[in-house]
């Protein structure tokens, strides 16, 4: 129980996502589908760090013996220690950069039934490409 107090009182600690993820500029913002957020443990003076927060669920289950409610889960994975974010081509909706909230977004979500998983992210690709051979272009032509 003295665990799950202490677990509880440094989830507070985390830093929330902001409320407007489009003022974090473009270079936090991609079109790619991978993981790129990073999660901490947020137990006080554990170092543990993974891109999944499923990885750091079972971290403090089998190292701290503290398990979380699918609730608890969900509540404490939107506190990232490094965000990124995907912007969906479909929708243009700024979401966290993780492989589940991109999936859930595509297939559970907003676009339930319009594409496949693998339709969206070739299409995904294809747009980060374009956006990155963009950026490329506009740095050049500022460093003239």
């Amino acid at each position: 129980m003295q665990r799950m107090k202490q677990f509880n009182k440094s989830i507070l600690s985390f830093k929330k996502l902001p409320d407007d993820p489009n003022s974090l500029g473009t270079h936090q913002i991609t079109h790619a589908c991978e993981d790129l957020c990073l999660y901490k443990c947020p137990t006080p003076r554990c170092a543990f760090k993974h891109k999944l927060s499923q990885a750091v669920r079972g971290h403090l289950k089998r190292v701290h013996s503290v398990k979380l409610t699918r609730a608890e889960h969900m509540d404490w994975a939107q506190q990232v220690e490094v965000a990124r974010f995907h912007r969906c081509i479909l929708c243009s909706r700024t979401i966290l950069c993780t492989l589940e909230v991109i999936k859930n977004h595509v297939i559970a979500g907003m676009h339930k039934g319009e594409i496949s998983y693998d339709e969206y992210k070739r299409r995904a690709e294809e747009e980060e490409e374009k956006r990155t051979r963009r950026m490329q272009l506009s740095d050049g032509s500022q460093n003239h």
